[in-house]
C-alpha cells in the first residue's frame, strides 16, 4: 500500500476543546452519569482526544481506496458466472467521487465507571480525476488513480464537531497493488 503521509488525525487535528461539549452532552444523555462534575468531563474529553487521534493515524488515501470494494457497480465482478475464476477486468471511470463515513467507537470511564460508547462519525470524501480498478476473482487487485483530492470532517450524530479539512491534490504516478485483494463486498 503507497502511503501518501496524510493522515486522518492530521486533517482533523481533534483537541479536546472540541469534544467537551460533546461529551457532557453524551454523559448527560445517560441518567445514571448526569451528575458528573465539570472539571471531570474536561479530563474524560482530553482522553477522548487522544483516543480519536490514536484511532485516526490511518492514511486518508488507503481508505478511500479500500471504500471502492463496497461500491455497488462493481457486485458484478465478484460474481463467478459473470467473471470466472482468473479472468481480469479493467474498470474505468473518469471523473468520479467516493464518499466512505467511517465510524469509530470510543469507550471511556470516569473513576472506575465506565461511560455509554461515545459514537463519531469521519465523513470521508475523495474526488478522483480519474481511476482505473483491475478486478480479478472478485477481489480489486490494482488501483490506479490520476489526481486526486480528499476532505474529512469528524460528527457526532447530526451534529459537525470538525468542519471538513481537505488534502491537497495528489497525482498518482503509480498504481496501488492489494497483495491480497480487496474483496467486493
Amino acid at each position: 500500500m503507497t502511503e501518501t503521509g496524510i493522515t486522518i488525525s492530521q486533517l482533523l487535528n481533534v483537541a479536546a476543546d472540541d469534544l467537551k461539549d460533546t461529551l457532557r452532552d453524551h454523559v448527560r444523555a445517560n441518567a445514571t452519569h448526569a451528575d458528573f462534575p465539570a472539571t471531570l468531563l474536561g479530563f474524560v474529553a482530553e482522553e477522548a482526544a487522544e483516543a480519536i487521534a490514536g484511532q485516526l493515524r490511518l492514511d486518508v488515501f488507503e481508505l478511500a481506496f479500500k471504500a471502492w470494494a463496497a461500491v455497488d457497480e462493481l457486485r458484478e465482478y465478484a460474481d463467478p458466472a459473470k467473471h470466472p475464476p482468473g479472468e481480469s477486468a479493467v474498470v474505468q471511470w473518469g471523473k468520479c467521487r467516493i464518499r466512505a463515513p467511517q465510524a469509530i467507537d470510543i469507550r471511556l470511564g470516569i473513576a472506575g465507571i465506565s461511560l455509554p460508547v461515545l459514537r463519531l462519525t469521519i465523513e470521508l470524501d475523495a474526488e478522483f480525476h480519474s481511476l482505473a480498478l483491475t478486478i480479478r476473482d472478485g477481489a480489486i487487485r490494482k488501483l490506479s488513480p490520476g489526481t486526486a483530492s480528499a476532505s474529512v470532517a469528524l460528527k457526532y450524530g447530526a451534529a459537525t464537531l470538525i468542519e471538513p479539512c481537505r488534502t491537497p491534490e495528489i497525482t498518482f504516478r503509480r498504481g496501488v497493488e492489494f497483495a491480497d485483494g480487496l474483496r467486493i463486498a
